[in-house]
């Protein structure tokens, strides 16, 4: 095994580990373990559990934010008028969804990481995550001056309120079966509650 394949899989199996038990439940002899390779190797690349850790966190926040390009560039061309507005910021809500169902591990990794404390998001603010929020409070912005969205409307509270919206259907989605008749994770189910998603947020914004 090559040095990256030994630090990319650290981290791989790392990524599994504190997704199903958070950073307390998961041990460092766990990992190596998991990973088979020496605990050496661990702190050699990323110092502590800790470093490997916020390692996880960086790579996932990174991932999203390049999936966010690339699913706004498209958006972003022609005329800035409220319609291209309006559009750029479902098209976001719309990408971090994406995002949540197509990384089971994500969902369970914010969901630890805030009854952990959030310790590590915060480190990871001025780096990684606060750019992300940043473009997307652009964004938001962007359509309060175009006179779509309420200008009173606080972007970070926007935020919140929107990543609460997408992250609850793949927290508690096995308990809300009945609510939909059916189950929730086929793809046929997140495909018709992304479209649900859209129209509600759509309706709670810009309806008039």
């Amino acid at each position: 095994m090559t040095a990256r394949d030994t630090k990319g899989r650290l981290l791989e199996v790392a990524t599994s580990l504190f997704a199903a038990d958070g950073f307390d439940g998961t041990s460092v002899s766990s990992i190596v373990g998991a990973a088979e390779v020496n605990k050496r190797m661990l702190y050699h690349y990323y110092d502590s559990k800790e470093g490997l850790y916020r390692a996880v966190f960086a790579e996932q926040w990174l991932a999203f934010a390049q999936g966010l390009v690339v699913k706004i560039q498209p958006l972003l061309a022609g005329d800035d008028t409220p319609e291209r507005s309006r559009a750029i910021l479902l098209g976001a809500v719309g990408a971090y969804y994406d995002y949540m169902a197509e990384n089971p591990h994500f969902v369970r990794l914010i969901a630890w990481e805030g009854l952990e404390g959030g310790a590590i998001s915060r480190s990871l603010w001025g780096d990684v995550s606060g750019p992300v929020f940043q473009q997307v409070t652009a964004l938001i912005e962007s359509t309060q001056r175009h006179g779509v969205l309420d200008p009173e409307l606080h972007p970070g509270h926007f935020v919140i309120s929107m990543m609460g919206i997408v992250t609850y259907y793949f927290t508690y989605g096995r308990s809300l079966g009945d609510l939909i008749d059916g189950p929730v994770f086929t793809p046929e189910a997140i495909a018709a509650r992304r479209v649900q998603l859209l129209k509600t947020v759509s309706l709670m914004l810009f309806a008039k």
